[in-house]
């Protein structure tokens, strides 16, 4: 009997890091408004009209990352103010997006984890 006959086969696991997967997000984020985005359920918690200006961003300073998570959804086309854009969804977490948006497929996981 050959190597691996008789055997379920197993399915295989191919890996993609953090920053390949804020890149998926981030090229599929302005795409998910379909023909009538009011009767879509929304996206991680968030209207999937306003993902349409969002990005997925990775919070830098240690401070910020304690009130805001590690990555959030940022409104590039709205502002709050003079200091920046809008802060749509905060600790979102990249792999359930990833799922979600379906750019992470099954068989894929990340490798920085």
């Amino acid at each position: 009997m050959g190597k691996g006959k008789g055997r379920k086969a197993e399915m295989r696991r191919s890996q993609v890091t953090m920053r390949a997967l804020v890149r998926r997000i981030n090229r599929r984020l302005p795409t998910v408004v379909g023909e009538n985005p009011d009767t879509q359920t929304p996206i991680v918690g968030v209207n999937r009209k306003v993902l349409t200006g969002c990005r997925l961003s990775a919070v830098r300073s240690s401070k910020q990352r304690m009130k805001f998570g590690g990555f959030v959804l940022v409104n590039h086309d709205s502002y709050a103010d003079d200091s920046g854009p809008a802060v749509e969804k905060d600790h979102v977490d990249p792999e359930k997006l990833g799922r979600e948006l379906g750019v992470l497929k099954p068989w894929e996981v990340l490798a920085d984890k």
